[in-house]
């Protein structure tokens, strides 16, 4: 158990700085907080605003704690919104910075809101991913923040930050004290194994979602080549059996043509054309024998004529 303990107390952090601007009550001038000192520091805060005199009710000191919280966790110590952790009359420019030491190295985190901010320092050197506008707060970062700082904001809650607004760990789920125990006991490895396992089988099951449309994919194209294919098959082998067709018809008109006898019709064909010179000298005969007839009955009729 001394070792437990010794272990814990090595590991822990050491808050040197806190400076707030425009946090809650805190207006536009800002405020710190120097921690620095060795020993104990005891906050305790004087209220002189109250009808009653003095007290130390509502003097800021769980502001302070609401701004340790937001600085390195980004989120408030109470339910309520972000947002309205910004000072409510000047409603921007909202930023908090602390400083602290661990393991021999010093770290500074700058957060705001309106506009978001999130710059992470190491040894006084700027984590430069941090830095981007774009993003706001980097989820990376803070990964990377809160594994300098070695809990969760859960623990931060139930260990460190005890205060009214929390509930009890006996109140809370029992996943959810069961997330802070292992956490306290150092055996947070099994159950951030089985998130990775968890994640990794999302991942998988996305994965084999996506393969499993490729291969429905894949499937379909290739029925449709293969219709594709069936009917260019089918137009192949119609023209396949058209074409044995017209050759069928070309062989046997070809074997008509062979079986001509080319002289025989050339011999035909010279009879045809002495036939046709014969027939129009013929014609010619017939046609100067029907002139010279006509000119002799010409000729009796005017005798005739004459005569009368």
């Amino acid at each position: 158990m001394a070792l437990f303990i010794q272990a814990i107390l090595h590991s822990m952090i050491k808050i040197t700085n806190i400076t707030i601007k425009n946090f809650l009550s805190v207006g536009n001038a800002t405020q710190a907080i120097k921690l620095d000192q060795n020993g104990l520091t005891l906050i305790l805060g004087s209220n002189t605003d109250s009808n009653g005199g003095i007290t130390r009710n509502g003097a800021g000191k769980s502001t302070i704690l609401q701004a340790i919280s937001f600085g390195l966790y980004g989120k408030p110590l109470t339910k309520i919104k972000v947002d309205n952790l910004v000072n409510n009359i000047n409603t921007k420019a909202m930023i908090v910075s602390i400083e602290f030491e661990k393991d021999g190295r010093s770290y500074r985190i700058e957060r705001g809101r309106k506009p978001q901010i999130l710059r992470w320092f190491v040894n006084g050197k700027e984590n430069i991913e941090a830095n981007d506008e774009t993003q706001g707060e980097n989820r990376h970062t803070q990964e990377e923040i809160e594994r300098v700082l070695g809990m969760s904001h859960t623990m931060f809650l139930h260990v460190l930050a005890l205060n009214t607004f929390t509930d009890p760990f006996l109140k809370l789920k029992v996943a959810d004290q069961r997330v802070v125990i292992e956490e306290l006991l150092g055996v947070m490895t099994l159950s951030q194994r089985a998130e990775v396992l968890k994640k990794l089988f999302s991942q998988t099951k996305e994965s084999i979602r996506d393969r499993d449309a490729e291969i429905k994919a894949t499937l379909e194209a290739n029925a449709r080549i293969e219709r594709n294919i069936a009917q260019l098959t089918a137009s192949e082998q119609a023209w396949e059996r058209q074409h044995v067709k017209i050759m069928d018809e070309l062989m046997a008109e070809i074997e008509a043509v062979e079986k001509i006898d080319f002289d025989a019709e050339i011999s035909l064909f010279d009879a045809l054309d002495a036939y046709q010179v014969q027939e129009r000298e013929l014609k010619d005969k017939v046609e100067s024998a029907r002139r010279d007839l006509d000119t002799v009955t010409r000729g009796h009729t005017t005798e005739a004529a004459t005569k009368a």
